[in-house]
């Protein structure tokens, strides 16, 4: 039991470095849209270890990664997105998450990029910048609708070679 709690630990420290590292320094960013792969962590530890723990990797990824290389001023707004964006997919694909198709996880990263990316994120850059839902909105949707097919396409790969490994899951 002990084992295991500190094998999740050290497993969402090292999700949390990597999605700090592919979201500060591997990523195209812009002051409204973020082009990269800093999401696929956090993703990660939601898909293995629940909505808790994906919620916690992305909140304390986007906190460290705001505070330590911020590309302006923290807003804990995007903290819960980030934290949600974790946590969405796992809750939506519930225990059959490691054998769900490739539809029903394509489904879920929309409903949790729409939320998050498209929804939240939108009205927490219009408190910073002061623009517009409409100034906003197109860009940032055409963004979602390029990285959403992207996103289930990685992250199913990577899951079937998960299974691969660990065929208890």
């Amino acid at each position: 039991m002990q084992h295991t709690r500190l094998s999740r630990m050290v497993t969402a420290a090292l999700l949390v470095a990597l999605s700090i590292v592919a979201s500060r320094f591997l990523s195209i960013n812009t002051p409204i849209i973020r082009i990269g792969f800093g999401w696929l962590p956090i993703l990660l530890a939601g898909l293995l270890y629940g909505p808790g723990w994906g919620f916690i990797v992305g909140a304390i990824a986007d906190f460290i990664g705001a505070n330590l290389f911020p590309f302006g001023p923290y807003f804990p707004g995007f903290t819960l997105s980030a934290g949600l964006s974790g946590a969405i997919v796992p809750v939506l694909l519930g225990r059959d998450r490691w054998r769900s198709s490739y539809w029903k996880l394509l489904g879920a990263i929309a409903i949790s990029e729409v939320v998050t990316s498209v929804i939240l994120n939108t009205y927490w850059l219009m408190i910073i910048t002061g623009k517009t839902a409409f100034a906003l909105l197109p860009l940032r949707g055409l963004n979602a609708a390029v990285m959403i097919p992207v996103m289930a396409s990685i992250t199913f790969a990577l899951r079937q070679g998960v299974l691969r490994f660990m065929p208890e899951r």
